[in-house]
């Protein structure tokens, strides 16, 4: 309600993010960015400016937006068994390629509607939130959005914890929810080209035909 009634006073202020309750971005001049943050810092909010010069989200990024659009130029749409939801919607992707390629090219001119997105993904029956990435940002995100509902959310690296430390500990927290897995995979280092070769030498001594003596 706060949010609504700063955007009301300043209608050139873009809501441009929308990560969580307690996380939005807003683009805007300088001067309406003051008196924002200003108002905002008074009722308590935590305010940083970005070091951004594009107006992501926003209809300033649309030449940008139509040249990423040529991408999908001659590719065509295939069935996956994997449902893919978009932030502009907050709603799976449509199924005609059409639709699809104009879902595509909106996210870059659309606000992120990434609270609206998880609430209907956990409305949808989705409880367990996996960021694949190199931190947790987007795993906060989802904890702060969903609070008390049933819900796991969690990163496959963090880096206060470390990489394999979170690996490992992803891991427990998904055995544990039952999610079949095999966990014994990330023991398993993958062979260096010195051990394919020796293992490539030894497989032909003994597979060698055996010399007359």
């Amino acid at each position: 309600a706060a949010l609504n009634a700063l955007l009301e006073a300043h209608s050139n202020v873009h809501f441009t993010m929308d990560n969580c309750p307690n996380q939005v971005v807003l683009f805007g001049d300088e001067a309406d960015i003051d008196d924002i943050q200003r108002k905002a810092v008074a009722e308590g909010a935590v305010c940083t400016r970005l070091p951004i010069s594009w107006g992501y989200h926003t209809h300033f990024v649309g030449p940008m937006a139509e040249q990423f659009g040529k991408l999908f130029d001659g590719v065509s749409l295939k069935s996956s068994p994997v449902t893919l939801y978009s932030c502009a919607t907050a709603s799976p992707f449509p199924s005609d390629e059409t639709s699809f390629r104009n879902t595509a090219v909106d996210q870059y001119v659309s606000r992120v509607r990434f609270t609206e997105a998880i609430e209907q993904l956990h409305e949808d029956g989705h409880s367990i939130f996996i960021e694949c990435g190199p931190n947790a940002n987007l795993t906060a995100f989802v904890r702060d959005i969903l609070g008390s509902k049933p819900h796991i959310a969690e990163s496959a690296d963090n880096k206060r914890r470390g990489s394999i430390s979170q690996l490992r500990h992803l891991l427990g927290r998904l055995f544990v929810a039952g999610v079949a897995m095999d966990p014994t995979a990330i023991m398993k280092q993958p062979a260096s080209k010195g051990q394919k070769r020796r293992e490539e030498v030894r497989l032909k001594q003994r597979t060698a035909p055996t010399l007359p003596s």
